[in-house]
Formats: C-alpha cells, sequence, structure tokens
C-alpha cells in the first residue's frame, strides 16, 4: 500500500510478564482518510517529513477500541523522483 506519511512516536515498556517491548506507532492517511500503523520491536521514530510518500507492507488487525490498525512488517519511503531531471512544458 502506499500512503501519504503524517506522524510517528516511539514507545517502550515492560509487560506484565516482564518481557520488554517496543513500538513505533505511525499515521498514515491516502489525502482523505488516515490509518494507525504499528510497527513493533523497533527503536526509534521515524523521522520523514510530513506528506512524504511512503510503501507499506502488512496486515490488518483489530485496534485498541475496535478500529482497524494496520500491523507493519515493512516501510520504506519513496524517492521523490528527483533523479528524472525532467521540465515540464
Amino acid at each position: 500500500m502506499i500512503g501519504l506519511f503524517h506522524s510517528s512516536s516511539h514507545r517502550s515498556g515492560i509487560s506484565k510478564r516482564g518481557k520488554p517491548w517496543s513500538k513505533v506507532d505511525v499515521i498514515l492517511s491516502d489525502g482523505i482518510s488516515s490509518i494507525e500503523c504499528v510497527f513493533w520491536d523497533q527503536k526509534k521514530s521515524l523521522r520523514y517529513p510530513v506528506n512524504s510518500l511512503v510503501y507499506v507492507m502488512g496486515y490488518i488487525k483489530r485496534g485498541w477500541r475496535g478500529s482497524a490498525t494496520l500491523d507493519l512488517l515493512e516501510i520504506e519511503r519513496l524517492n521523490k523522483f528527483d533523479h528524472l531531471n525532467k521540465k515540464l512544458s
């Protein structure tokens, strides 16, 4: 899926069973609506510019309060096509 990057934040802690966890919450948009994504076992938040194009791969899962979230397996920022250097006339 391709979307627009909006924001990301990092959280970590220790579960009730004593296992450490960390995740990055990512908010993506398709231009009209937004979706919350979770990227588990990450050490720091993503520092992409707002509204940059990103490619994400993952699966849809039920979220904290019933809304759909996307569990990310992969996220990659797409280039801004600077290598084309073509002028539009």
